[in-house]
């Protein structure tokens, strides 16, 4: 067999136009935009992790501004003087300066404190304790009944406020409620 005198057969085999110029240019199209899309789903899902870092980090810093005020404050009611100052709020409504004055001295958040003895409760008015009178009527209403009083948050108030009751007790019996109410951020 001889290569020289076939070589002229694959020459002229290879001169033949095989694709449409259409294909060519469809496929190259095609390639185009897939590059394209992979560019593009790149980029949006590195701007969607930067997004999600960003909120994550965000939530972080928000839940620190308000955990905190939290623990502190849930530090301050949970100790055996406040039960003792209470007590004596209702023997001396005066000395109520003292309990907020203490409270204060462990969380400047505090803003305010009330003790309402536990007969008096149903006969109070709400529009009588002032800036959310029936929310602060609710958490007492609550503690009395037995209940755990829940942490409100009031953020319709100008700065927005924390308000907490808890029960003033002596030998297991619950003599009043101790309404408290803080500013949310210090």
């Amino acid at each position: 067999m001889d290569i020289k005198a076939k070589l002229p057969e694959f020459i002229a085999a290879g001169d033949q136009k095989r694709v449409h110029p259409v294909v060519v240019i469809l496929l190259g199209a095609i390639g185009v935009f897939v590059i394209a899309a992979a560019v593009w789903l790149y980029f949006s899902d590195s701007q969607a992790v930067s997004r999600a870092e960003k909120a994550r980090a965000q939530g972080q810093i928000v839940l620190e501004q308000i955990i905190e005020p939290l623990q502190r404050y849930e530090q301050s009611v949970n100790d055996p003087q406040v039960q003792a100052l209470a007590l004596n709020v209702l023997e001396t409504p005066a000395a109520s300066q003292a309990l907020l004055d203490w409270l204060r001295d462990r969380d400047p958040a505090v803003r305010s404190v009330e003790v309402f003895r536990s007969e008096e409760i149903d006969t109070l008015v709400p529009d009588a304790l002032g800036a959310n009178g029936y929310a602060k009527l609710d958490l007492a209403m609550s503690v009395i009944e037995g209940k755990k009083s829940l942490v409100q948050i009031h953020g319709v108030l100008d700065p927005p406020m924390l308000f907490d009751a808890i029960p003033v007790q002596e030998g297991g019996q619950t003599l009043g409620v101790l309404v408290i109410s803080c500013l949310l951020y210090t």
